[in-house]
């Protein structure tokens, strides 16, 4: 999954530069679906647990709008093990293929507490 949404994000930043080079006016953005994460209660645990949920949801939008893997999902493959295809070259085009906007499509919100199952 990682890998091939790697190859999707070098794709996509290919793309935003070839439109930027064919007119550096236009704005180009990438879509995320929106789906919130709350915690269920003020306990610091919940308030973590949603928190970290809602940040392994952006990380696509991280990679499209800050040009750079985010370092908690590189020590995420490290701990894991990822061994994934990323070239200094994916990362140059990563850097400069960088989106203009997000375009949020809100669908439905979440709740979490720490004795849920988390992924």
């Amino acid at each position: 999954m990682y890998q091939a949404a790697h190859y999707e994000t070098v794709a996509s930043a290919l793309v935003v530069k070839m439109g930027h080079e064919i007119n550096p006016e236009f704005k180009i953005g990438c879509m995320m679906a929106m789906g919130p994460t709350y915690p269920a209660t003020p306990v610091p645990q919940d308030v973590m647990k949603a928190e970290r949920t809602m940040q392994a949801g952006y990380w696509l939008a991280d990679i499209q709008c800050k040009g750079k893997y985010p370092n908690w999902l590189k020590r995420y493959f490290e701990r894991h093990h990822f061994a994934l295809d990323i070239t200094e070259a994916d990362l140059n085009i990563l850097a400069v293929g960088t989106v203009d906007y997000i375009g949020f499509s809100y669908y439905a919100s979440h709740v979490t507490k720490t004795d849920d199952y988390c992924c």
